[in-house]
């Protein structure tokens, strides 16, 4: 019987799938960006090569968190969305994610970017079933344009879910730190110096992750590649 057992535990072991890797887009109607990515991308993505790979989920942060983003929070899965838009790359936690969006063109080369340099991870989630959606479909219904609700408040922020606290929201915001800009929008956090630029990926969750524009010659934070140069440069500048 024993032996029995511990065969059954290898049969489940290796046939138990994991989940399948998705492309999150946390979303916010006042967010211009947003809208641009919703406009431009949205429509035909699904029929791209990136969203056969990756379907993609829109997050309306204007509206309640569903329960597994909760418990993900809860469980340290995910981090803290400080920003929008937010795109994510999600199995039941997350793998990676970048903030901000400056085109059509610019979106693809970053999502293709990253498939092609995680083919190993995509191809082991292939045949998996996904994480969201399935196990409370009312948690996970089709996801309707903001835009188009007339009773969305277009203002709402996450706010924190505490244990004891019947709220239904998550707190996504904190105090901005000093010589940081107070926006959502990547593309307006431009620092003369690699501290302010640092300061401001530590707001933004991007933890050390800064990168220099030597055209523009500002600091920026938040980069999925660090550019050539950046460790030198922050070096001459400590």
């Amino acid at each position: 019987m024993k032996k029995l057992l511990l065969a059954l535990a290898f049969i489940v072991l290796f046939v138990t799938p994991s989940h399948a890797i998705e492309l999150l887009m946390f979303s916010n109607p006042n967010c211009n960006f947003c809208v641009r990515f919703l406009e431009e991308v949205k429509p035909t993505y699904a029929e791209s090569e990136a969203g056969k790979v990756l379907p993609l989920h829109i997050i309306d942060m204007d509206g309640p968190v569903p329960d597994w983003y909760i418990e993900a929070f809860k469980s340290k899965r995910v981090g803290r969305i400080a920003g929008t838009p937010t795109f994510m790359i999600w199995t039941d936690r997350e793998i990676t994610r970048w903030v901000g969006y400056n085109g059509k063109d610019d979106f693809y080369k970053n999502i293709n970017q990253f498939i092609a340099n995680n083919k190993h991870l995509i191809e082991a989630e292939e045949n998996a079933p996904p994480f969201l959606g399935k196990q409370n479909e009312d948690q996970w219904a089709p996801q309707k344009d903001p835009r188009d609700d007339p009773n969305s408040s277009h203002n709402k922020p996450f706010k924190r879910h505490d244990e004891g606290s019947h709220s239904q929201h998550l707190e996504l915001k904190r105090a901005v730190p000093d010589g940081v800009k107070d926006s959502d929008n990547i593309f307006d956090h431009t620092y003369d110096t690699p501290q302010k630029a640092l300061a401001a990926a530590d707001y933004l969750d991007c933890g050390s992750n800064v990168h220099y524009h030597a055209k523009e010659n500002v600091w920026m934070p938040c980069s999925m590649a660090i550019s050539p140069g950046t460790d030198t440069l922050m070096k001459e500048g400590r």
